[in-house]
């Protein structure tokens, strides 16, 4: 690919009432947030920025992630648009304006062997721009300290493709001059899919069940914060599993705003296993996520129907969202009902029916 002849190489949601049938739900911890996703509080990320490459079914993804507090070099201006060139250490995730430039000490003129410019199928992020054989990164509006992420996709790609290894590690490094922060550059391990959780709600007896199940296997795109109760809402598509400060973003892509009729906050008797937040349409939440790993927790809310909560009794999906910038969803499903203990009485007639069938066959 040719570059065209004017490329440079200069380059609230707003906190919730209380209910006055739960008064501990709190409010939020920080409105939700912004350009790359939906965020409430985002967490200090390492210091330093790192591209991350990762085969993903028939794509290869990119994510960028970090911070910086290193000294800057004086403002910059990008003006290619999303491309990769490995033979060159050339990235850049937009064209912008506003940019700030960090000069980098020597290091790999290269991360892979494709001397071609390839396009990037989709970006959502901060704008970054990296140019290691020339030894120059630039970010777009450049704050010190604050977090710095994106995720895009190379469509229809490979690790192979775009000239980088298929061995997970690191490809190249340098380091930013003034400072010991670096810049990576690296392939993550291949992912498989992407991943479903599903929120399970079933009648057991006079109570509910709900169960949470599955597995995420791609990286968050943020850090955050619940600050909910354990409850559900039914008609505001929201479920949490409890406090936690150590939470993991994944936005959800828009869909339905409820998954029942109730718009009450119903606090859960009791739960236990791994904490998550649902906000439908919005975000989920998921306390310390790790990528791959199985997701679970039930929960029991006494003395309460399906129908009392504004659930549908028959069996079958309520609400399904996509997660942001993959194949994943988060769905919520109402299950069968659990069945009871088989009554004594019931139990033996089962037994004696069924000796009684094995003594006619053998007759037989």
């Amino acid at each position: 690919m040719v570059l065209p002849a004017d490329h440079d190489t200069d380059c609230g949601w707003s906190c919730m009432e209380r209910n006055s049938k739960n008064k501990h739900v709190l409010s939020l911890l920080a409105v939700m947030a912004a350009s790359s996703g939906t965020v409430f509080t985002a967490g200090a990320a390492e210091a330093g920025l790192v591209f991350e490459f990762w085969q993903q079914y028939s794509d290869v993804k990119l994510k960028v992630t970090g911070s910086l507090s290193a000294p800057s070099a004086g403002l910059a201006t990008n003006n290619f648009s999303d491309l990769l060139n490995s033979s060159q250490a050339f990235i850049s995730t937009g064209s912008f304006a506003t940019g700030t430039n960090f000069t980098l000490d020597s290091g790999a003129d290269s991360f892979g062997s494709l001397d071609d410019y390839v396009n990037l199928s989709s970006y959502v992020g901060n704008k970054v721009f990296l140019r290691g054989s020339t030894q120059s990164l630039m970010v777009d509006n450049y704050s010190p300290g604050a977090t710095i992420s994106g995720l895009g996709t190379f469509n229809q790609n490979t690790l192979s493709g775009l000239g980088l290894s298929s061995t997970p590690g690191l490809l190249a490094s340098w380091t930013i001059a003034g400072s010991s922060e670096t810049v990576d550059v690296k392939v993550g391990q291949p992912l498989l899919g992407d991943g479903d959780l599903v929120v399970g709600f079933s009648q057991n007896g006079a109570d509910v069940q709900m169960t949470v199940s599955g597995r995420i296997n791609m990286p968050a795109t943020s850090l955050a914060t619940n600050g909910f109760s354990p409850l559900v809402n039914p008609g505001q598509a929201m479920i949490s599993a409890g406090y936690f400060n150590n939470g993991s973003n994944f936005p959800l892509l828009s869909g339905p705003r409820s998954f029942g009729s109730l718009d009450e906050f119903i606090d859960l008797s009791s739960y236990s296993g791994q904490r998550v937040f649902l906000q439908g349409s919005q975000s989920l939440f998921i306390d310390n996520f790790v990528s791959g790993a199985t997701i679970a927790g039930s929960a029991v809310i006494a003395n309460q129907s399906l129908a009392e909560l504004g659930l549908s009794t028959t069996p079958g999906i309520l609400a399904s969202w996509p997660i942001s910038s993959s194949t994943g969803t988060v769905s919520v499903k109402v299950l069968a009902p659990v069945p009871g203990p088989l009554p004594v009485l019931g139990a033996g007639a089962a037994f004696g029916f069924c000796r009684r069938l094995r003594q006619r066959i053998n007759a037989a």
